[in-house]
């Protein structure tokens, strides 16, 4: 009988052409592992901006302006492919959360140009991080949204610590 060598093991070649049980999927993530991407990203991303912090300190207000909307574009273009791919299985919940989310991202520099030192610059921050928890413990797809989920976060997180160290920093 001759036999196939595989990473796993010698299989009989008469082995091979039966068919085979289906292995568990390397792309589905359990909630942990969703939670913990998630939050691991929100950790990345709050230790990153609050180094930018202490690396660049205060730069003038074009540079925040054009460094900050190249991450905002870069979590929407996030968000809408999270989005399309809701659709694409018919998860409305999750499409409403991811359209949440973009919501949050959106109100973020509106309401920096609003009121740049009171309380109400944290709302955008929390609505973006909740959305997120939400899209975490909610997708049940393909785990390529759930590392573009982590992405969000790290973007979210960095600056969200960013944003609040120069409040922090202002008094």
């Amino acid at each position: 009988m001759a036999y196939i060598s595989t990473v796993g093991g010698d299989i009989s070649q008469a082995d091979t052409t039966q068919p085979t049980a289906v292995a568990p999927s390397a792309n589905k993530f359990s909630l942990i592992d969703r939670l913990v991407l998630t939050f691991g990203g929100l950790a990345f991303g709050g230790i990153v901006g609050l180094l930018t912090l202490i690396g660049f300190g205060r730069p003038s207000g074009i540079d925040r302006l054009v460094v900050g909307s190249m991450l905002l574009m870069l979590a929407l273009h996030l968000c809408a492919q999270t989005i399309q791919s809701s659709w694409a299985r018919n998860a409305s919940m999750c499409a409403n959360t991811a359209i949440m989310h973009a919501i949050a991202l959106l109100l973020w520099p509106i309401l920096y140009l609003i009121s740049p030192t009171e309380s109400l610059l944290w709302l955008s921050p929390t609505l973006a991080l909740l959305t997120l928890v939400v899209l975490a413990f909610g997708w049940q797809g393909r785990g390529r949204v759930v590392y573009r989920l982590a992405l969000q976060a790290i973007i979210v997180g960095s600056l969200g610590a960013y944003q609040g160290g120069l409040m922090l920093m202002a008094g």
